[in-house]
């Protein structure tokens, strides 16, 4: 066999043994990510990856428990010694006894803190219940990631789209320039055939989408597909109007007064 078919093959099976546990870790990211990584069995390793997830949470919280306890327990014996070798040295005549309740009341609510004020016992109570809401995703058929990891993932997705949406505002303001009246055109003076009129205005109308009925004084009319155009005097957008020659139900309709008809420039050029 020749040395390069052997390291391919040595490869491939590498590979083969890699993939599951691969696929596993993978498990942990939000499941957009998942079609990324489509070679890896991930939606078949994603119950053995919470399973291990909630072992791992059982045997860290385990060893951590145990050390968190012994340290609980010697400090609440050495209280107890404490107290008596006081009572013995100090304690007046007739002076009531020093009982033991406090100090094992101390180690008691120690140990129960160690879940909840400790960093590991965080972990690994995130861990367990990270695992076991993961369990139930898949058992549900709507298998989920990481809880943090898909929430973190999510809040930079929400930030980094508000960021580009104030970017992309920011570069529509500056091509549209002062905010000014709308303006109405004929179709066929926009050089948009078929529709009766187009309302030409600086800034995007906030509800005007295709379909809307536009109500106005001189009649109703359902507006077309708006879009951007570039005109001498900057970016606008366009609202293609054709009038309605019946009346229909107003399952959503805007109030609008048409304004003074002006001479088209011919032609629109989409931006």
């Amino acid at each position: 066999m020749r040395p390069r078919t052997l390291l391919a093959g040595l490869a491939s099976a590498l590979m083969a043994v890699a993939r599951p546990p691969l696929a596993a870790v993978a498990a942990l990211l939000p499941i957009r990510y998942w079609q990324t990584f489509s070679s890896l069995p991930i939606r078949a390793m994603g119950l053995p990856s919470a399973l291990a997830t909630i072992l791992a949470g059982l045997f860290v919280g385990g060893r951590g428990f145990m050390a968190y306890a012994v340290r609980a327990a010697d400090a609440a014996s050495q209280a107890t010694l404490d107290a008596a070798a006081r009572q013995v040295s100090n304690s007046p005549p007739g002076a009531p006894p020093i009982d033991t309740l406090a100090p094992q009341l101390v180690s008691i609510a120690s140990v129960a803190a160690f879940t909840l004020f400790t960093p590991l016992g965080w972990l690994a109570t995130y861990c367990t219940l990270s695992g076991l809401l993961r369990v139930a995703s898949i058992v549900a058929d709507h298998a989920v990631g990481d809880p943090i990891l898909t929430a973190l993932d999510g809040t930079l997705r929400a930030v980094w789209a508000r960021r580009r949406e104030r970017a992309a505002g920011a570069r529509r303001a500056r091509a549209e320039g002062p905010e000014t009246s709308d303006r109405l055109f004929t179709g066929d003076g926009a050089g948009l055939p078929g529709v009766d009129y187009a309302v030409v205005a600086s800034r995007r109308k906030p509800g005007w989408t295709a379909g809307t009925i536009v109500v106005t004084s001189a009649g109703w009319y359902r507006l077309g597909e708006p879009f951007d155009a570039r005109l001498p005097y900057g970016l606008r957008a366009v609202y293609p109007l054709t009038r309605l020659d019946t009346h229909e139900v107003l399952r959503k309709a805007v109030q609008y007064e048409l304004p003074p008809l002006q001479r088209g420039p011919g032609h629109l050029t989409i931006g």
